[in-house]
């Protein structure tokens, strides 16, 4: 329920919602980033057992308006899209490296992902391009696979605990 936009470098670059509307963008994307999670690890199983180095990846999903269309020169235009929601996009991907995480999303995402997706809030972050700072969080997994992880809660009262200086009950 994507398209597949462009290549840079190692990096592979989707979009939701266009060029056909699609209400459920979000939950796609998601679950598209799980998949694609699941597909590598079978393959680093497959590399591991024949003493080949594993690979790691990191998503970044962002909601939100942005440019679509045919973009370029005449001679060589391209269907993408650009905006201030796409860098947001991009920048979330290069924090799963420091979060040690592989799928980061930004609030919008989560908002319009839907219940069938567990999400653990990273708090906010300030990203270049941002005044202010972001929420972001992790997408763990979908709630079949992952049940309720009660986890979660106790994770982020300890980060809202952190964010409110009480060391103690962070810890």
């Amino acid at each position: 329920h994507g398209t597949l936009d462009k290549y840079i470098g190692d990096a592979v670059m989707a979009i939701y919602g266009a060029p056909i509307d699609e209400e459920a963008h979000a939950r796609w994307a998601c679950a598209t980033a799980l998949e694609m999670l699941e597909a590598l690890e079978a393959l680093n199983e497959k590399w591991q057992e024949d003493g080949r180095p594993t690979l790691r990846m990191g998503v970044g999903i962002n909601t939100g308006y942005v440019i679509v269309g045919k973009m370029g020169a005449d001679k060589k235009p391209e269907y993408t899209c650009i905006g201030d929601e796409v860098n947001f996009a991009s920048r979330v991907e290069g924090l799963t490296k420091a979060y040690g995480t592989a799928i980061i999303v930004g609030d919008g995402t989560r908002e319009h992902a839907g219940d069938a997706f567990v999400f653990r809030s990273l708090g906010p972050v300030k990203v270049k391009g941002k005044k202010k700072g972001v929420r972001i969080h992790e997408l763990v997994g979908t709630v079949a696979a992952v049940g309720e992880a009660p986890w979660i809660a106790t994770f982020e009262e300890g980060l809202e605990a952190f964010f409110r200086r009480e060391w103690g009950k962070a810890e």
